[in-house]
């Protein structure tokens, strides 16, 4: 158990997922973004769909539940990342912002697929 008690807390990929959908919320709430519905809803949507999957995969116990969740969560990062290239696009998000959640996206699908391979017994994974 972690110092507040709750295993999750202690995986290393929920943790990422958590702190890019803080930097999403916090993002969504920006001038440009937050005078958009759509956007502002679609950004957070996308971002809290990744933390959701990551959480309910740990959730059921059953690696294979864990691993399928954790597919789910990678092909949220995939469309996360697609949207911020629109936000991009359009000039709603800095350069800067891009690659920044960008990246933490990147990580989270690296950390997922470690962790698929290893709840799958493939002996090269690290988790």
């Amino acid at each position: 158990m972690t110092k507040e008690g709750r295993p999750i807390e202690g995986l290393k990929v929920w943790q990422k997922a958590r702190e890019l959908t803080k930097s999403a919320y916090d993002l969504s709430n920006e001038a440009d973004i937050a005078s958009d519905k759509d956007i502002k809803t679609k950004l957070r949507t996308l971002s809290l769909s990744i933390l959701t999957n990551v959480t309910k995969g740990y959730e059921r116990r059953a690696k294979k539940d864990f691993a399928s969740s954790l597919m789910y969560a990678k092909g949220a990062c995939f469309g996360f990342q697609a949207f911020l290239y629109l936000l991009r696009d359009l000039g709603k998000i800095s350069q800067d912002h891009f690659e920044k959640l960008y990246e933490e996206s990147i990580d989270i699908v690296k950390m997922s697929s470690g962790l698929i391979k290893a709840l799958r017994g493939d002996k090269k994974a690290t988790a």
